[in-house]
């Protein structure tokens, strides 16, 4: 019998046997004696945050294909901009490595002017996760579409506000 997948699962199967192909793609064309000792993550989120619950089940995974233990350090401090500056000094031996979203890297350096990093301190290894923005307000707003909140915005400089989860979202 034939069972429907959802989404999720296979968005989560895809991004293991992902995560295992590029782990495995330089263990199997260059051997070499890497890893000897745990990898430690530095992931700029609390723990148990969704970053973190996504990013877990691919350390596992890791963990089993490398035969070392990946070792996560949660630091959401800064909204990542502590845990990301705590990464740029360390040494880029392959033993440390740094977790965090694209906007940390990108947008944020432009809204900032002092950060404890700069974008030429990381070389991105992959992508393991896409998150997808949504915009909602009440259901009795006076509008029913972005573009009448975008029109409502322009005829009401000030007047409307809104929250985002971190600078630069």
């Amino acid at each position: 019998m034939f069972t429907r997948q959802s989404t999720k699962s296979k968005m989560l199967r895809s991004m293991l046997l992902l995560s295992m192909f590029l782990f495995l793609m330089p263990i199997i064309c260059f051997p070499q004696d890497f890893p000897t000792k745990p990898i430690n993550v530095l992931e700029g989120y609390a723990p148990g945050g969704a970053a973190d619950i996504a990013f877990r089940p691919l350390a596992s995974a890791v963990e089993k294909i490398l035969g070392q233990p990946v070792v996560i350090t949660n630091n959401g401090a800064g909204n990542g901009t502590v845990a990301l500056g705590l990464a740029a000094k360390q040494r880029p031996d392959g033993y440390n490595l740094g977790m965090t979203a694209s906007t940390l890297l990108t947008s944020v350096p432009n809204l900032r002017s002092t950060l404890p990093y700069k974008l030429d301190d990381f070389v991105p290894i992959m992508t393991f996760a896409v998150t997808k923005n949504v915009i909602v307000f009440k259901a009795d707003a006076p509008w029913k579409t972005f573009k009448e909140l975008v029109a409502a915005a322009k005829q009401n400089p000030g007047k409307i506000t809104y929250f985002a989860g971190t600078p630069g979202t």
